[in-house]
């Protein structure tokens, strides 16, 4: 059995030659003799008010005195340079300054396959730049010039200025809405898209019905347009309880009690 080879003591040695208490004491106050090393909660380094932490030293002077072995030293960086010739950049990564570092990562990349474009690959084998081209115009060589070289919106008789799609903001969320409404109506009509009441099949006279009229708890959890409902039933997967209705049927359904007048006995004796 190894002893532990502090003074006096013939405990069983635990770790680095000492026992469990010698070790404890050697790490806390730096001496494994030490019993006590400081009667304050402070620093004992002149003029560190710091909180006390261990070896009679704040952390900031511990950590210093656990890695230097002086608790004055500071750790001073050293300065490395890009390796490439004649350049001063500082040193970021693998012996390159960041600049240099992109180029060597980019050059091991695929290039662009649009001609004269150094660009790395992004998607489909297109750079950034040229696949989002191809997704708004449908050609990876086409610009927004191209498109709308008047850089006006394209709807007759607008002068504001292209946004989107080749419209203004208030045209392109127009077009933007009536897609989305057309997406919704397809969906309840299973592709019919038209009133399921009457048979209008005109888009823009067709609205979204509530079925169990509770129309009201919509508008108290924020929805108060026909866009911000449509969005929700988007949003919410097309849940069930909604119809198609166009507006004659809706607001004969809401004025008559519930019952589209087309199928009320009264008005059709």
């Amino acid at each position: 059995m190894n002893i532990c080879k502090a003074e006096n003591c013939n405990r069983e040695s635990y770790r680095q030659g000492y026992c469990s208490l010698h070790v404890y004491r050697f790490r806390r106050y730096g001496d494994p003799n030490i019993t006590k090393y400081i009667t304050n909660n402070k620093c004992v380094i002149e003029g560190c008010n710091d909180k006390y932490c261990a070896g009679g030293y704040c952390a900031k002077h511990y950590q210093r005195f656990k890695k230097y072995g002086d608790p004055m030293k500071r750790y001073i960086p050293e300065i490395k340079i890009c390796q490439v010739n004649g350049c001063t950049g500082i040193y970021d990564a693998r012996g390159y300054c960041r600049n240099h570092y992109n180029q060597l990562i980019r050059s091991k990349k695929p290039k662009c396959l649009i001609e004269d474009c150094q660009e790395i690959t992004v998607s489909q084998g297109y750079c950034n730049k040229h696949y989002l081209r191809l997704r708004i115009h449908g050609d990876a060589n086409k610009t927004i010039r191209d498109v709308n070289p008047h850089d006006k919106c394209s709807i007759e008789g607008c002068n504001k200025k292209f946004i989107a799609k080749g419209m203004c903001n208030a045209h392109y969320m127009s077009w933007y809405n009536d897609k989305r409404r057309a997406i919704v109506i397809n969906h309840y009509t299973k592709g019919e898209n038209k009133c399921q009441c009457c048979g209008e099949s005109i888009l823009i006279l067709l609205t979204i019905e509530h079925d169990n009229q509770d129309g009201a708890k919509h508008r108290h959890e924020g929805i108060h347009s026909g866009s911000d409902l449509i969005n929700w039933l988007i949003r919410n997967n097309f849940p069930e309880g909604f119809s198609v209705l166009c507006s004659t049927c809706n607001v004969g359904k809401y004025r008559n009690g519930g019952i589209c007048p087309h199928k009320d006995p009264k008005y059709n004796p």
